[in-house]
């Protein structure tokens, strides 16, 4: 098989967190189409920010399954 263009590159690996290092996330509760943003935390990670949100927005327990942390940059 011949191939054509230039070759592929290799995926790039995310970059390491370093200690200490705080990110903006935004929170987001999914209920249905569009998800609903709760608000915006610092963490160094998602499942942090998840647990810093659920803190500081008082959110009831029943929904702790349905929370998504995104990075912002």
């Amino acid at each position: 098989m011949i191939r054509e263009g230039p070759p592929k590159k290799p995926a790039q690996a995310p970059e390491p967190i370093a200690a200490g290092k705080q990110h903006h996330g935004a929170i987001y509760r999914l209920k249905g189409t569009p998800a609903a943003l709760l608000g915006h935390v610092e963490a160094p990670d998602a499942e942090t920010a998840i647990k810093k949100a659920i803190d500081e927005f008082a959110i009831d327990p029943a929904l702790h399954k349905r929370l998504l942390a995104q990075r912002r940059a």
